[in-house]
């Protein structure tokens, strides 16, 4: 690759490191990200009627600590049903 072609803005480019180990690096600096908070937790849904696991979803602790609980449709029963977070 000629070094032409990497002085343009926004091109990816190849630096070698140590002769067989090859790095792609791009304009945006390493390390400018932030990482996310991990407030989000995975919840299982079952139906209150059949008791049976239908859905899975998150939930965010800090806003929702106590059990959630929503109307979605149950393919045991056939119909919108309340469905509550199990453990």
């Amino acid at each position: 690759m000629a070094e032409a072609e990497l002085s343009g803005a926004g091109v990816c480019g190849i630096m070698p490191l140590d002769g067989l180990r090859v790095r792609l690096f791009d304009v945006e600096p390493w390390g400018t990200r932030m990482a996310k908070k991990e407030n989000r937790v995975m919840v299982v849904l079952a139906c209150n009627e059949c008791k049976r696991r239908n859905y899975n979803t998150q939930k965010n602790k800090q806003h929702t600590s106590d059990r959630l609980e929503l109307s979605k449709y149950c393919r045991f029963c056939r119909c919108h049903r309340p469905h509550r977070e199990t453990k």
